[in-house]
């Protein structure tokens, strides 16, 4: 059923719509995705992990019971799965913040990624961490201060700027 959606000559968005609606009326689970993620090439694992995203922004603690296994895919190869499972850990930090809090050493690498996009998803998923989770907030401020010193991309800086600043009101 997956690979069939994902064989299909249609728009990338209109495949992640059809395995959002099989998510949504229970055709297939969490699990069955995993499984089919395990098996596929590097661009349905993307598409794998962009559901899950789109599915995290709906209901924050959708990934509540798949984080390890998506934090496990922050340092694959595939530019798309590194910055989607980023973006799924940013978006679980409200309702998960201590099992996110595991995903940080990870996170730390991917600051230093290639990809632009790849360091904007690390720079979400790390201020969200510590925005939602006093305990680490203070291993991660001079980490923040840094990368917006050395940081090229204004879009990144502006990220941890934003959360420096909301830091500060409560500390």
């Amino acid at each position: 059923m997956l690979a069939e959606i994902l064989a299909a000559k249609i728009k990338p968005k209109e495949k992640e719509r059809q395995i959002i609606e099989l998510l949504n009326n229970g055709a297939i689970n969490k699990n069955s995705l995993i499984e089919f993620y395990q098996k596929a090439n590097d661009s349905g694992r993307g598409y794998c992990m962009a559901v899950i995203t789109a599915m995290t922004k709906v209901d924050k603690q959708f990934a509540d019971d798949i984080i390890d296994f998506v934090i496990a895919q922050l340092d694959h190869k595939a530019g798309r799965v590194k910055w989607e499972a980023a973006e799924i850990v940013g978006l679980s930090a409200v309702a998960a913040p201590e099992k996110c809090a595991t995903a940080i050493m990870p996170l730390l690498k991917n600051t230093e990624a290639e990809g632009t996009v790849a360091r904007w998803s690390a720079a979400f998923a790390l201020t969200e961490i510590a925005l939602n989770n006093p305990a680490v907030r203070q291993q991660l401020l001079p980490v923040f201060e840094k990368i917006v010193q050395s940081d090229e991309s204004n879009g990144v800086k502006k990220i941890y700027q934003k959360a420096l600043k909301q830091l500060e009101k409560n500390v």
